[in-house]
């Protein structure tokens, strides 16, 4: 009965699950205090204007539910911008307008698919995408840790899914404490894993295409907010170059 989501997120109970009906050109924001379940039955969002398609407030709570997609059409913009917590049961992520070039070269339309700021966990059932070649896919943590003003920590529970693209496929950046239990990932550029902070690699299929490439990159900068601590536990890694390469 709502013609918005944000009407329907304005009316929502704690734990209520709001269904899409049809395709949503829209930006949704899901503010603090809120808890609410989303189902995209099979139905797409894509933003509007310059705008993050669905941004996660502090002290909300957001999972999102069946097959569709969540699409970002901007430069500078995310598929889902999180600083809350989120959970992804199902959906496709992606940026269709994605233009990134190279490691040097934005070609005017990139940014990361999913950028986590607070507490996100994904499962089997979900898709991530992203074609460009500048910006990594999914970022957990903050590319300069100093905007991070409360020092909390970004974590990232992946158990399951399909992961492909980006100049990286997962970055593990500034205050990041990712755990991959599962999934599949695939990179053609550089890496399916750069981790700067705290990573540990329990399970899942990472494959990397190119004629130097290495699964994992590890990076050490310092000792509070980019640790290089990677631990791998299980896994089937298949790169051309080393299984991990060392950065600094």
């Amino acid at each position: 009965p709502f013609k918005t989501i944000e009407a329907a997120i304005n009316s929502a109970n704690t734990g209520d699950t709001i269904k899409l009906a049809s395709d949503y050109n829209g930006n949704v924001e899901v503010e603090a205090g809120k808890n609410i379940i989303l189902d995209l039955n099979g139905f797409n969002i894509t933003n509007v204007g310059s705008s993050n398609t669905i941004t996660v407030e502090l002290g909300a709570k957001l999972e999102i539910v069946g097959n569709g997609i969540v699409d970002n059409t901007e430069h500078g913009r995310a598929a889902i911008w999180n600083d809350g917590t989120v959970t992804l049961s199902g959906g496709t992520y992606t940026r269709s307008n994605e233009n990134g070039q190279d490691a040097n070269n934005n070609g005017g339309n990139s940014y990361y698919t999913i950028l986590n700021h607070g507490t996100m966990t994904v499962n089997s059932g979900v898709t991530v995408e992203n074609n460009g070649k500048y910006s990594s896919m999914f970022e957990n943590g903050w590319q300069n840790g100093a905007q991070n003003t409360s020092g909390k920590d970004s974590v990232l529970t992946i158990n399951g899914g399909t992961f492909i693209g980006g100049l990286n496929t997962i970055k593990n950046d500034d205050y990041g404490i990712l755990v991959i239990n599962d999934g599949t990932f695939e990179n053609a550029i550089q890496s399916t894993v750069m981790n700067w902070n705290k990573t540990t690699i329990n399970g899942g299929e990472f494959t990397v295409i190119g004629a130097s490439g290495n699964a994992v990159v590890n990076t050490y900068a310092d000792a509070d907010m980019d640790m290089g601590s990677l631990t791998i536990n299980g896994g089937t890694f298949s790169c051309a170059g080393p299984l991990v390469g060392i950065g600094k």
